[in-house]
């Protein structure tokens, strides 16, 4: 468990991710917000098929289809929750080179292959994507990477009319990654899952020794949880529960066969920092490999002459073509100077 006290003005959201996700936070109030995740949402939304139920409280065609494909078109079986691939993106690879000459790959990634990653360069690894949009006019993707870096690629056009990028953009829903405008109709969803009383009692175990124990609904948090199991089981999804002062009338309701939930509705949030995408064009990553890196080392030792004397070592280096970091890492490690 981890905790941590929140200052008075402070309304940032900490992400627990799956393997440590129980978070408290102490409000600027007397409140205790307990961040859980939410593992049998996808099921439940399956059973319920909940794509139906969007579509007829008046969803958007392109975002139904979206829903259903988290729900149903994740490829990975995991305890009671079984998952079905799509036909056409169980073997998923798309490649081209974008309009930075950089060879773009999107393939599945994982132990499961349930996951979507992207690798920039012939011979870099891929990293799991936890954030994908395709951009206005339907030619580039907007792609957040599982270390947080936000990257734009810009397809060819052949690309873009054989359909790839729209291939990429539903294997990414298929893998739990959905778009922003789906937060509200999806968020109240699981706030019915949660509150929907079944044999006396929450469908989620997490909720029910919560309710038991006197806490509320309090709020559901939005890409909080992007781990694969995260975005697989929950798409994202936590939940806040919170123990107020003065509400001991909750366990009673709870009791009654009634779900507490916070005065004035249950908050949909979501971190700012998380739907905030760079505005200018982006260069890909070039990863630069161990042996070049060496050669990097090798060159500016010649060339520079370098000494032993501190002056001689106090130079800023500065990589204006690679774009990755690594190359001053190095430098800086291997020659003792400052790096940008």
């Amino acid at each position: 468990m981890i905790q941590a006290r929140l200052k008075a003005s402070a309304r940032r959201l900490l992400c627990t991710g799956h393997h440590c996700a129980r978070t408290i936070l102490c409000t600027k109030t007397a409140e205790t917000v307990i961040l859980e995740s939410i593992p049998g949402l996808v099921l439940w939304l399956r059973q319920h098929r909940a794509w139906e139920f969007a579509a007829a409280r008046g969803l958007g065609r392109p975002f139904v289809a979206a829903l259903r494909r988290a729900v149903q078109g994740q490829g990975r079986v995991s305890g009671t929750i079984a998952y079905e691939k799509l036909p056409s993106e169980k073997d998923l690879s798309v490649s081209f080179v974008d309009s930075d000459g950089d060879q773009v790959h999107f393939l599945r990634t994982g132990s499961d292959m349930s996951c979507l990653g992207l690798s920039i360069g012939a011979h870099s690894p891929p990293k799991r994507i936890t954030q994908l949009r395709v951009a206005d006019g339907g030619n580039a993707v907007l792609v957040r990477l599982e270390d947080g870096l936000a990257v734009q690629i810009v397809a060819p056009d052949e690309v873009v009319e054989r359909g790839d990028l729209v291939r990429v953009a539903q294997a990414a829903e298929s893998s739990g990654v959905l778009p922003i405008e789906l937060k509200d109709p999806v968020s109240s969803m699981c706030c019915d899952y949660l509150c929907c009383m079944h044999r006396g009692r929450s469908p989620d175990d997490s909720a029910h020794r919560h309710f038991s124990n006197g806490a509320i609904l309090h709020s559901l948090h939005w890409w909080a949880d992007e781990s694969p199991q995260g975005l697989q089981s929950s798409l994202g999804l936590l939940a806040g529960f919170s123990y107020e002062a003065g509400r001991e009338d909750a366990t009673n309701s709870y009791l009654l066969g009634r779900c507490p939930t916070r005065q004035g509705g249950v908050l949909f949030s979501v971190a700012e920092e998380r739907t905030a995408w760079p505005e200018a064009r982006l260069a890909g990553l070039r990863y630069t490999q161990t042996g070049l890196l060496s050669t990097v080392i090798e060159i500016l030792q010649h060339a520079m002459c370098i000494s032993s004397r501190k002056e001689d070592r106090d130079i800023l280096f500065v990589d204006l073509g690679s774009g990755d970091g690594r190359v001053v890492d190095a430098v800086v490690r291997g020659l003792g100077w400052r790096g940008e």
